[in-house]
């Protein structure tokens, strides 16, 4: 049910006369004013809130216990009563990555960049960098610019002819190494950088997400399903996916939760969510979606592992 305005006699924005008008004829604000009494703006917040209250409800129950229902009430055109997906994609995505997390990282520190380049502080402080062993004095290279230099000048020349650094050049590699260092030898360097690290990872998620709708797409072209609605399915399959880690991180505050009940909870049935909604939306055998659903995984989890590294590669380089 549409709201009652409460009208005023000039506009607030252009101070144009109106007469009776939902809307300024001159500059096209609603006509509506906000100078009303508390028992007004209580009565306003409990409708507006009960409004959303009713929308999520009716699309959180089907988004959890029925795979592919809110893309198949999307499609018919079934919008209104349901939270768009989008909308409902960004806010539990970015509850997700709210929730708080222990960043606190213990004293020795493996970076590892692309599975090939690894910096690990022992003992002796010995370093190992693209097949390359160093020996490094942390308290020297904590105090003096100079013997910083020379270690960053050495592992240069040590590495150079590895593809990534050949790629990335001597200057950004040697902020590369420089920055590592400084996560090896610096707990609250590590802290901000885990941070700054979990931070970037929605707007990967969110990039990253048409090209997940796209290799299902390219999977289920048969269904001659428009790309649109094959982005909703994927929003809606996200979104699923979203709610489910954020009920993992509560549970992880409040309980000691055994490995095995992670991986059925948090592994298993996210992809016979997956396998159900595949088949519901594209109406394809189970054995056609089990085995379309487990290539589009693996797929999509070879692009979310090269996103996670270049986050870390990024941020290493310009930190």
């Amino acid at each position: 049910m549409a709201k009652k305005l409460r009208k005023s006699q000039f506009c607030s924005n252009c101070n144009v006369t109106l007469d009776g008008d939902n809307y300024c004829p001159e500059c096209g604000q609603q006509n509506t004013t906000n100078d009303v009494d508390m028992g007004i703006l209580v009565k306003d917040f409990i409708d507006d809130f009960f409004t959303l209250d009713s929308r999520l409800f009716k699309t959180i129950i089907p988004l959890l216990f029925k795979p592919g229902f809110l893309t198949l009430e999307y499609n018919k055109g079934r919008r209104v009563k349901y939270l768009p997906p989008l909308r409902m994609y960004l806010v539990l995505s970015v509850l997700t990555f709210l929730i708080p997390k222990d960043v606190n990282m213990d004293d020795d520190l493996e970076l590892d960049l692309g599975g090939e380049i690894e910096l690990q502080e022992t003992q002796d402080s010995q370093l190992s960098l693209a097949g390359t062993d160093f020996f490094v004095d942390f308290s020297k290279f904590k105090t003096s610019d100079t013997y910083k230099d020379s270690v960053i000048q050495s592992m240069w020349e040590g590495s150079k002819e590895h593809w990534l650094y050949a790629v990335l050049g001597e200057d950004i590699s040697k902020n590369l190494f420089g920055n590592s260092m400084s996560l090896l030898i610096h707990k609250e360097a590590r802290n901000a950088f885990v941070s700054s690290y979990i931070s970037k990872i929605p707007n990967m998620m969110f990039i990253l997400l048409p090209l997940f709708a796209l290799l299902v797409a390219l999977f289920f072209r048969k269904k001659n399903m428009l790309y649109v609605q094959t982005l909703v399915f994927s929003l809606h399959l996200h979104s699923f996916f979203f709610f489910v880690l954020c009920f993992k991180q509560f549970l992880e505050m409040v309980l000691d939760l055994p490995n095995l009940v992670v991986l059925i909870l948090f592994a298993v049935l996210p992809f016979l969510y997956f396998v159900l909604a595949l088949k519901n939306v594209y109406q394809q055998s189970l054995g056609k979606v089990v085995v379309k659903g487990s290539v589009i995984l693996g797929l999509y989890g070879m692009l979310v592992g090269i996103g996670l590294v270049m986050i870390a590669l990024v941020l290493l380089i310009f930190y």
